[in-house]
């Protein structure tokens, strides 16, 4: 009876070595990762950064966020100096630069100049100096 129990185990041993094997070598050839992808939910910036995950591929990118809304309140055309109009990549009006990018920490997603001057209101988004949520950024967002 020791004898049948400890062929059993050793068959039941080696069986899950097997599968465990198997699905290692299935997953790394079928192209599935193993490790998880790279999210800022999984990832560390450095200290001072901030994660934003670029809407295009859902990538993350570790950004010092130096602009914060009330540092951009000098450049809204006080003292006769109009700062250039811009067009962020999520089809949002800027009255700054400095205020795509604050919006940018805010909203914890990666805003880029798409051109000078305002979003073109035959851009399917929102013409909008502020959008309310990153909701209504990303449900827009053609990926």
């Amino acid at each position: 009876m020791r004898e049948v129990r400890a062929l059993v185990d050793t068959i039941f041993s080696c069986f899950s070595f097997f599968l465990l094997v198997f699905f290692l070598v299935s997953s790394l050839l079928c192209g599935n990762s193993v490790e998880a992808a790279a999210t800022c939910a999984n990832i560390q910036c450095l200290p001072g950064q901030t994660c934003l995950t670029d809407l295009r591929n859902g990538s993350p990118r570790c950004q010092t966020c130096s602009y914060p809304p009330s540092s951009c309140s000098h450049l809204q055309g006080n003292e006769g100096y109009l700062p250039p109009i811009l067009c962020g990549s999520n089809h949002v009006t800027y009255p700054s630069w400095c205020q795509m990018k604050a919006d940018e920490c805010q909203h914890r997603i990666v805003i880029e100049t798409k051109y000078s001057g305002p979003c073109h209101k035959s851009d399917r988004w929102k013409n909008s100096v502020h959008s309310n949520s990153v909701d209504d950024l990303t449900n827009n967002f053609n990926l």
